[in-house]
C-alpha cells in the first residue's frame, strides 16, 4: 500500500486490512466482501449540526473539511469490476450487496475499471452507509477529472435514500438521468470530487432537473470540501443541468464549499444551469454557502485587494471555501420560501474563477424574496470583499418586498477583485425588503 494510502483520511486508510486484501484479490467476474467488523462511528460525526454557526473560525472551518473527507472505517468492501449495468462486478450488484449489509455497517465501493456505465433502468436506492468511492479508480489523480461515469441514459438519477446517513459520493460523474442527477434523503452526506451534469471529458451531459436535490430529512451535508484549503481548487462541477445546480429544499445544517456552478472545470466559461445556481427554499435553515476563510496556506497572507486602502501592497487570494456561481440561466443564488439564517461568505457569482472578468448569470446575482428572514449575505468582521457579485445581468443583489432582516455586508458589487469596475446590469443592491441592513458593500 502506498503513502497515500496510509495517510489518515484516504479512502484506502478507511477500508480495513483484510477488506483491502478480499477486493484486491476480486475476479473480474464477481464483487469481494470483507469479513464483517465492528461497527465505529466515522470521525464526521456530530460536525454537521456545528456547521449551521456562521461565527465558526475560519480554521475550524477547515479543520472540519479536513475530518468530512474521511470515509470511515469500512465493514465490507465491494469491488466494481466491470463497466457493464448489471451482472457480477457491476455498480448495481455492488449498490445491491451494501443494501443489504445490517443497518450499522459501512461499506466502501471500489473500482478497479474506469470508464462510463450507461444504465438500461435505475439503479437501486443506497439505503445504508455506503461510500461509492470513484477515487480508488486506476489512475485517479486527486483535483483531476474522474474516472468513471454513471450515464443515466434517461432514467432516475442516484438516489441515496433513508437510511443511507454519513454515506459519500466520491470521483464519480453523474449525467443524463430523467430528472436530478443526485438525490438526497438522509443526513450527512459528502459530496466531493463529482462532475454532476458533465461528461468525463467536462462536456455538457446534464440531467433532465437539477444537479443535486436535497431533501428536508437530509440535514448536515457536506457539497465539496477543500482539504487543503488551497485557493482555486474545484471541489465538485455541477454543470448544464436543466434544472438549478444545487437545491437544499428545507434542508438545515448543511455546507457548500468550493464548488463550480454553471461553469466548466476551469471556471474559464458557462456551461450554465437552466435554472439558478444555488436555490435555498421551504425554509432551509442555517446552511453555509462558501466559508469565511480567506487566507492562502501557502503563504500565509490574507485577502487584502485594497491594500488596506494604498497604505501596503495589494495582497489578492481566492477565497479557499467559496463557491465560484456563474453562467446560470436565472439567478446566482436565489433564497426563498421563508428560508432563514444561511450565510454566504466568499463566493464569486457572476464572475470566472479567477474573479477578473465576468461570466455573468442570466438573472440577479442574489435573489433573497419570499419571505426570507436573517440571511447574511457577508460579514461584519474579517477581510473584504466577503462575496464578490458581479457581471451579473440583473441587480447584483435584490431583497424583495416581504423580506426582513437580512444584511448585506462589506462585499465588491459590480466590481472585480481588483476593485476594478465590472458592472451588474442592475442596481448594485435593490432593497425593498423591511429591517434589512446594507453597509460596508463597495460598488
Amino acid at each position: 500500500m502506498s503513502a497515500a494510502d496510509r495517510a489518515p483520511g484516504s479512502p484506502a486508510a478507511a477500508v480495513p486490512a483484510a477488506a483491502r486484501g478480499t477486493a484486491a484479490r476480486a475476479a473480474a467476474g464477481g464483487a469481494a466482501r470483507a469479513a464483517p467488523a465492528k461497527a465505529a462511528a466515522g470521525p464526521a460525526a456530530g460536525l454537521a449540526r456545528a456547521w449551521s454557526a456562521p461565527a465558526w473560525s475560519a480554521e475550524v472551518q477547515l479543520a472540519a473539511a479536513r475530518t468530512a473527507v474521511a470515509p470511515g472505517p469500512a465493514d465490507w468492501s465491494v469491488t466494481v469490476s466491470t463497466l457493464r449495468d448489471s451482472g457480477p462486478g457491476s455498480l448495481r450488484a455492488a449498490i445491491r450487496e451494501a443494501d443489504a449489509a445490517p443497518p450499522g455497517l459501512a461499506t466502501v465501493i471500489r473500482f478497479t475499471v474506469t470508464g462510463t456505465i450507461t444504465l438500461s433502468a435505475a439503479l437501486p436506492a443506497v439505503t445504508r452507509q455506503v461510500t461509492i468511492d470513484g477515487t480508488s479508480a486506476p489512475g485517479y489523480q486527486a483535483g483531476r477529472a474522474p474516472l468513471v461515469a454513471v450515464n443515466a441514459h434517461g432514467h432516475p438519477g442516484l438516489d441515496f435514500a433513508v437510511g443511507s446517513g454519513r454515506a459519500k459520493l466520491l470521483g464519480l460523474a453523474v449525467d443524463r438521468a430523467s430528472g436530478a442527477g443526485v438525490i438526497l434523503h438522509a443526513g450527512s452526506i459528502t459530496l466531493n470530487g463529482d462532475y454532476i451534469g458533465l461528461d468525463l471529458a467536462g462536456r455538457a451531459a446534464g440531467n433532465a432537473g437539477a444537479g443535486v436535490y436535497v431533501a428536508a430529512n437530509s440535514p448536515g451535508d457536506y457539497i465539496g470540501f477543500n482539504r487543503a484549503g488551497r485557493p482555486g481548487l474545484a471541489a465538485n462541477v455541477i454543470s448544464g443541468n436543466r434544472g438549478n445546480g444545487i437545491v437544499l429544499s428545507g434542508s438545515s445544517g448543511s455546507t457548500l464549499v468550493a464548488n463550480r456552478i454553471g461553469t466548466n472545470p476551469a471556471g474559464t466559461r458557462a456551461i450554465g444551469n437552466g435554472g439558478s445556481g444555488v436555490v435555498l427554499d421551504r425554509r432551509a435553515l442555517g446552511n453555509e454557502i462558501g466559508g469565511t476563510a480567506f487566507t492562502d496556506p501557502a503563504t500565509g497572507q490574507a485577502n487584502d485587494p485594497t491594500g488596506d486602502e494604498g497604505r501596503v501592497a495589494p495582497v489578492l487570494v481566492v477565497p479557499p471555501l467559496g463557491n465560484l456561481i456563474s453562467g446560470n440561466a436565472g439567478n446566482g443564488i436565489l433564497i426563498e420560501s421563508g428560508s432563514a439564517r444561511n450565510h454566504l461568505s466568499g463566493n464569486f457569482v457572476g464572475t470566472t474563477a479567477s474573479g477578473d472578468r465576468a461570466l455573468g448569470n442570466g438573472g440577479n446575482g442574489v435573489l433573497v424574496t419570499g419571505s426570507a428572514s436573517g440571511n447574511v449575505i457577508g460579514a461584519a468582521r474579517g477581510p473584504a470583499p466577503v462575496n464578490l457579485v458581479s457581471g451579473n445581468h440583473e441587480a447584483g443583489v435584490t431583497l424583495r418586498a416581504g423580506t426582513r432582516r437580512n444584511q448585506v455586508l462589506r462585499n465588491y458589487i459590480g466590481l472585480n477583485k481588483l476593485g476594478q469596475v465590472l458592472r451588474n446590469t442592475g442596481r448594485a443592491v435593490a432593497n425593498a425588503g423591511r429591517g434589512n441592513i446594507v453597509r460596508g458593500n463597495r460598488t
